[in-house]
């Protein structure tokens, strides 16, 4: 084997290692993150195809899923083999990529494979395994690619196979799908060998006819309205891929990501690269022999930059970091086919690798940006979940944290009460324990006592009548000006009367050192009722009054 290729395949070991150890130590912190909260709900035990092929977010993604109930059938309600999973999903692209690249480049392909490796901008596909879907279908769809390069039955078969699993894990699988179709088609043999794309497009139209089809089931992301835009959306998409992979998008030093605040990036250069991009491959096809391959990658990219234009819609901008990386990777094999057969002077090969250089550095500052929040909004969510738990007799199962306690629990917590407690009794309870909760920081408790707060309904209650004055008594604090303190032990009911001529303002803690849930206020003259049903947690609600004056009446 020649030197250049030795070191090739040991830059691409190192660099394999040094990504899946750096992965797996930014993300010991990681907690499961937006959706993967409802697939984790939702995993079937048995494996029911009902809910293996029930869509997300109108998606298929039925290999994830049946991923995912493996891991808790193997590992129980356990995070890391997640993070693990996905971790070995970047490698595997990237190495399907390396793989096709070295064909083109020959050992040059190292470069864009290491940005892939560490491409932090595209966070949520490289850096949490929130984006799994995505990568079985990069994955798959890459291997479908390569397999049809072995012009055997074998590999048609293979392709085929592949090719019916990309579709099955995602709706990017369709685009990889267009790239495995235009291979086939344009060989002479293309007839005969129709059905190794006919095969998962008639099976994935099934799906989308018997599954999504009936009310209510699902629909499209895909809007008309955005066709008229395509073009715009479609340029912004390929300069977001572009800046991606040369680090070429703006750095943030002054914001800090927190549990609340997604990592962000400036993309202002995002529709001069597209342009440039574009200009780039017209000119490529003007110029020099074209091998078929090349109108297989730009297919693909088209299908993708299509899709993604004609998706546009609130929390799917063209820019959204999840599109990022299997954009990098369709970007990257038109630029490795425009390059087939090119050979480098030295210059040209150190100004590549300036830009590999830069590219990482960017990348890195984006892969340790997404590492403080999803650090950050793991300590939170898990006491989120630990409190739906701990008001599992009261909770309704319509309570979404992320959106009725918004401020305290981070808003990727979306997932139903009722669903979240189906998927703890199947599988376990992915929360910490109370006692670890009782360890988080204060202001991290006081969140969490905000959603149980909100989870229990815990809210006055006008009274209709007053309390006999015999249970009563106005408390020391009270009567020297102070906020009233009072003990409300689970299962306990109390009666509060404003004897002032202000109102009463009703706040609540439990676990966190601030009174941070607040009940409601209660006007000069007016009672209320104040009560919680019975839980695991030993500690009682201390209830703080603020007002001129008030009345506790114990029940």
């Amino acid at each position: 084997m020649p030197r250049a290729q030795r070191l090739s395949l040991a830059g691409f070991g190192l660099a394999t290692v040094a990504s899946a150890a750096l992965l797996l130590w930014a993300g010991q912190a990681y907690f499961f993150f937006s959706d993967e909260l409802s697939w984790f709900s939702e995993a079937p035990p048995d494996y029911d195809p009902g809910v293996l092929l029930r869509p997300s977010n109108t998606h298929l993604i039925a290999v994830p899923r049946i991923v995912h109930a493996t891991l808790l059938h193997a590992f129980g309600p356990e995070y890391l083999p997640w993070r693990v999973t996905g971790v070995i999903g970047v490698v595997v692209c990237a190495g399907l990529f390396f793989v096709l690249a070295r064909r083109r480049i020959g050992e040059l392909a190292l470069l864009p494979t290491v940005v892939l490796l560490f491409l932090g901008t595209s966070w949520d596909t490289v850096v949490s395994p929130v984006g799994l879907p995505f990568l079985i279908a990069t994955g798959a769809g890459l291997g479908s690619l390569l397999a049809l390069e072995r012009s055997d039955r074998r590999g048609d078969i293979a392709a085929c196979v592949l090719a019916a699993v990309a579709v099955a894990s995602h709706s990017f699988g369709l685009i990889f799908l267009v790239g495995v179709a235009v291979s086939v088609l344009v060989r002479k043999d293309r007839v005969r060998r129709a059905w190794i794309f006919a095969v998962p497009l008639v099976l994935y139209v099934l799906w989308w006819a018997l599954v999504t089809r009936p009310p209510g089931a699902g629909g499209s992301l895909a809007q008309v309205s955005n066709l008229l835009l395509l073009p715009p959306y479609a340029g912004v998409a390929l300069g977001a891929s572009l800046a991606a992979v040369t680090g070429l998008n703006e750095l943030d030093f002054a914001t800090v990501a927190s549990f609340n605040r997604l990592p962000e990036r400036s993309w202002v250069l995002t529709p001069v690269l597209g342009l440039a991009g574009g200009v780039l491959v017209l000119l490529r096809l003007r110029h020099g022999s074209i091998h078929p391959a090349m109108w297989v990658f730009l297919a693909t990219l088209v299908a993708f930059l299509a899709s993604i234009g004609v998706s546009v819609g609130p929390g799917r901008p063209p820019t959204a970091a999840r599109y990022l990386f299997p954009g990098a990777v369709i970007v990257l094999l038109v630029a490795t086919e425009a390059a087939r057969g090119v050979r480098f002077s030295r210059r040209a090969v150190v100004a590549l690798v300036a830009v590999t250089a830069l590219s990482l550095a960017v990348n890195l500052f984006h892969l340790l940006e997404a590492k403080r929040f999803l650090s950050a909004y793991a300590i939170n969510a898990g006491p989120t979940l630990a409190m739906v738990e701990l008001a599992r007799a009261e909770v309704e199962p319509s309570f979404r944290p992320g959106r009725q306690a918004r401020g305290a629990s981070p808003r990727e917590v979306g997932v139903s009460a009722g669903a979240y407690l189906r998927g703890t009794s199947n599988w376990g309870s992915i929360a910490p324990t109370l006692e670890e909760v009782r360890r988080r920081p204060g202001a991290v408790r006081d969140r969490a006592d905000v959603v149980l707060a909100r989870a229990l309904g815990l809210e006055l209650v006008p009274a209709a009548a007053r309390p006999p004055r015999g249970r009563c008594a106005v408390p020391r604090e009270a009567r020297a000006g102070r906020p009233a303190r009072v003990d409300l032990r689970p299962g306990r009911r109390t009666v509060l009367a404003n004897i002032g001529r202000g109102r009463a303002v009703v706040a609540l803690r439990r676990f966190g050192p601030s009174f941070a849930a607040s009940a409601g206020e209660i006007g000069p003259g007016e009672t209320a009722f104040l009560g919680v049903g019975g839980d695991a947690a030993a500690e009682p609600w201390e209830v703080r009054v603020s007002g001129e004056a008030v009345r506790v009446c114990p029940l």
